[in-house]
């Protein structure tokens, strides 16, 4: 939603620079509560591009006798105007 709201219409978002468009893209992360300093954003050949890696740790960390390691997710948006 960042990187198309950054070449679409980025005032409306508040996206007229890096921060603004980092700080839009953790508050359209429902359900997590990332920081905005993980959000990559940078101009590629493909227009505009923010991306992250989020560390999510499971509710339940061992199962008896087994653990259940955190998961890295990565998402990655670009879009031109």
């Amino acid at each position: 939603m960042a990187a198309r709201c950054m070449a679409v219409n980025p005032t409306v978002c508040g996206n007229i620079n890096i921060t603004g468009t980092q700080s839009y893209a953790a508050s359209q992360s429902y359900g997590l509560n990332p920081s905005p300093t993980i959000f990559a954003v940078s101009t590629q050949i493909c227009g505009n591009q923010v991306s992250a890696d989020y560390t999510v740790s499971p509710v339940v960390a061992n199962i008896g006798s087994y653990s259940i390691p955190a998961l890295t997710l990565h998402a990655q948006a670009c879009s031109q105007s």
